[in-house]
């Protein structure tokens, strides 16, 4: 952050500098025949830059990128709606202190393997994620508990030609049907799901030290001292 003659501060994203390698992609050019970098009894010659919009309109991936910016912009309107807080709401109503750890994580673990086999996975992973922290942190657990297996299972996208690009692809090159891919995709999902669980259940605990809240997660909640007695 800086601070500007009148007060004001400026902040530099993330993104910034990446904007601004692009800009200089379009104007660096390919060769330098011209001085200093070459002799001056050379004739100049025109240099094509590093990359032309021609080369980027053909050849990038405007569906990953539409894909990708679509799944942080679902994510950041969720949240300054007040969807992710709603759905927290409607979550706690459920009455799921009352449930054991395991359920809990297993239907997360179903729901979100559901979700991300008929969506995109990073759509799901960026709305689903900061909901199951806030959810954790109200429950007075280890937000990490929730959201750890909720992002790996995102990836579980077997079942559908819709739930990935990879899936797209390999459906459209080949001679299966949607039902075959859905019966070796159920498998897998199935198979994967409850691998999570148990490892989440078992060896994560002291990995990650589950068994405590976090002071980190603390912060967020406004009784802190009632999850940290």
């Amino acid at each position: 952050n800086v601070e500007t003659v009148r007060g004001s501060t400026v902040s530099v994203g993330s993104a910034t500098p990446a904007i601004f390698m692009s800009i200089l992609l379009f104007i660096l050019p390919q060769t330098y025949n011209f001085w200093p970098f070459a002799s001056m009894n050379q004739s100049l010659q025109n240099a094509p830059s590093l990359i032309t919009w021609r080369l980027i309109e053909t050849k990038m991936c405007w569906g990953v990128i539409f894909l990708l910016g679509g799944g942080f912009a679902l994510a950041k309107a969720s949240q300054n709606s007040g969807l992710s807080t709603l759905l927290v709401v409607q979550l706690n109503k459920m009455n799921l202190e009352s449930w054991p750890l395991w359920l809990t994580s297993f239907v997360i673990c179903f729901v979100t393997v559901t979700i991300t086999n008929v969506a995109s996975n990073t759509a799901t992973a960026n709305v689903l994620v900061p909901i199951l922290a806030k959810m954790a942190v109200t429950m007075c657990i280890n937000p990490i508990y929730l959201t750890l297996p909720a992002g790996v299972v995102c990836s579980y996208a077997f079942a559908l030609p819709v739930a990935t690009a990879p899936n797209a692809i390999v459906f459209g090159h080949s001679t299966m049907k949607t039902t075959d891919m859905m019966k070796a995709g159920f498998v897998m999902n199935l198979i994967c799901v409850i691998t999570l669980c148990i490892s989440i259940n078992t060896y994560a605990v002291p990995l990650f030290g589950l068994n405590e809240f976090p002071d980190w997660a603390a912060v967020k909640h406004p009784n802190a001292t009632l999850c940290l007695a």
